[in-house]
């Protein structure tokens, strides 16, 4: 019976995706106009102050992707956000001469390595393929594989990341670690390491915790590697620190806009407190938000004692220091990405969990 029922699920999954992508064909068979963005890109707020004709980010990652793939130094466009993401965004455009097959290829990568992440922990394809299955229907996860933004990529490296430290492979997640810095917000990488870290100490792997160290050099190496083309036009290392300088300071100044807790109401009840417009309803908020957190907090309340002492502690805390990051930031809807597949997994453990008890009771 449970094979039958996991084998419905895989039909029902792919098909789903199916009628899900063909919906967006035109997104992914439109060719990329250089020429239409970069005056799109001339027009728009990022060059005119109170510009009438805005684009996007997912536009402004694209043309800034097809321009550093063409030389141009990567702090000149969009320099708030790292480049290696951006690089990959023109690099498809370069290959399929459209920007938005890379955000459905990496879509389809971030399923598998969530299935492959969640194999690390249940042991079973039908528990770890729940969590896929449910994800796979996020209006957030469709919203991001028919544009160019970077949260999904920065998801996929976390998975990653998260697969290493459960393998062990310690010197292999600095690797990602690096492509996650790289990708979007760089100081997000802090709470990825505060979060190894603590788990490693919850195992009371010390030797592991000794090696992350070697891990983090690599990753900050790869993230400065990210910045190769803007050294090749003869920027110093300074000049690096100096960019990097106005990205922090950017950032407190876009925070000191927003109201703290935010995430909290769009979370249970799907308003979205803005810090320019009033307050707005989140389009991909689900019921099953709300559902999620109470389940959780239901269990590491009654079950405390157990949350830190098996592999998923890592979700514990990565789930719990990022909603404390949260709450401190301003949030756009799409940030949940990096929180809910991981609220999936722990949810499909809790009722997997409970299940078994009563049977064996």
């Amino acid at each position: 019976m449970k094979q039958k029922i996991f084998c419905i699920l895989i039909v029902f999954f792919v098909l789903h995706l199916i009628v899900r992508v063909y919906s967006f064909r035109k997104n992914f068979t439109t060719p990329y106009n250089s020429h239409y963005w970069k005056e799109r890109y001339e027009r728009s707020q990022w060059i005119t102050f109170m510009s009438t004709e805005p684009i996007g980010d997912d536009g402004l990652y694209a043309y800034a992707g097809w321009e550093y793939v063409h030389g141009k130094n990567p702090v000149l466009n969009s320099p708030e956000v790292p480049p290696l993401g951006k690089y990959l965004i023109g690099l498809s455009i370069l290959i399929f001469n459209n920007q938005n097959i890379f955000a459905l290829l990496i879509g389809l990568c971030t399923l598998l390595v969530f299935y492959i992440h969640n194999m690390e922990i249940f042991k079973d394809k039908f528990q770890a393929f729940l969590p896929v299955f449910l994800f796979s229907f996020e209006p957030i996860f469709f919203e991001q594989i028919k544009a160019p933004y970077l949260d999904l990529l920065q998801l996929l490296f976390l998975l990653l990341i998260f697969i290493c430290i459960h393998r062990k492979k310690i010197v292999l997640s600095g690797v990602f670690l690096g492509c996650f810095a790289a990708t979007k917000n760089t100081y997000l990488s802090l709470l990825v390491v505060a979060t190894v870290s603590g788990y490693l100490l919850t195992q009371k792997d010390k030797k592991k915790l000794l090696h992350s160290s070697v891990g983090v050099l690599i990753s900050f190496s790869i993230f400065i590697a990210s910045y190769a083309r803007f050294f090749m036009l003869g920027n110093s290392f300074l000049d690096f620190l100096r960019v990097q300088k106005g990205i922090l300071i950017n950032n407190y100044f876009m925070a000191a806009k927003s109201k703290l807790g935010i995430v909290i109401p769009m979370f249970f009840t799907g308003y979205w407190f803005t810090w320019w417009d009033g307050i707005q309803r989140v389009a991909e908020w689900l019921p099953t938000w709300p559902v999620l957190c109470l389940v959780l907090l239901y269990y590491i309340i009654t079950h405390k004692e157990n949350c830190f002492l098996n592999k998923f502690s890592l979700n514990f805390i990565w789930i719990g220091l990022y909603l404390f990051f949260l709450l401190f930031v301003p949030v756009f809807p799409r940030y949940l990405l990096l929180l809910l597949p991981f609220m999936y997994n722990l949810f499909v453990w809790v009722l997997s969990k409970n299940i078994a008890s009563r049977l064996l009771h």
